[in-house]
């Protein structure tokens, strides 16, 4: 069976910050570093399923993240 993520078109800064296991504010660094790509809806700010999936294989996903500067 299929679970819910995979259904799913676009995630929350703060549903993708959960499902790497990172704070939403290093998500919002990776946005501002031009890592990730989002899209705005109304005042909400999501990323594509697509865009979650290209980061993870890059392995920027699951906590492998470096933000140094």
């Amino acid at each position: 069976m299929a679970t819910e993520s995979s259904h799913r078109t676009a995630f929350s800064i703060s549903e993708a910050a959960s499902r790497w296991g990172i704070s939403p504010f290093t998500i919002r660094r990776f946005i501002y570093r031009g890592l990730l790509n989002t899209f705005n809806v109304g005042s909400r700010r999501l990323i594509t399923a697509a865009e979650l999936a290209r980061v993870e294989k890059d392995g920027l996903g699951k906590g492998k993240a470096s933000c140094g500067s």
